[in-house]
């Protein structure tokens, strides 16, 4: 709806990233494109691991699955449920990484 459009571009309204996604879909376009403003097309990253950046974890299979259902809970969250997620997995990969 143009009314819906008009709060997000204004700053009366934070879409989720369900809404951001289907927003990409209708225009056509990747969805970081909504958020990147130069007209270089944008450089494939890699990670520390010397992966592709959609090779990593949760790209495709059962982890993608678990990771979009995670992102779904967590756009139901309000902002401190979503920081509290995010301390708790911080402590859980320092812990992880600091046994290997």
């Amino acid at each position: 709806m143009r009314c819906y459009i008009s709060r997000v571009e204004n700053g009366y309204t934070i879409p989720a990233i369900e809404t951001l996604e289907r927003l990409a879909q209708a225009l056509q376009i990747p969805l970081y494109e909504l958020f990147y403003e130069s007209d270089q097309p944008i450089q494939a990253t890699v990670s520390l691991k010397g992966r592709a950046r959609d090779e990593s974890w949760g790209s495709s299979g059962k982890h993608a699955v678990y990771l979009r259902k995670l992102r779904n809970c967590l756009g139901k969250s309000n902002e401190d449920g979503r920081r509290l997620v995010l301390s708790f997995a911080q402590r859980v990969a320092a812990r992880h990484r600091a046994r290997d």
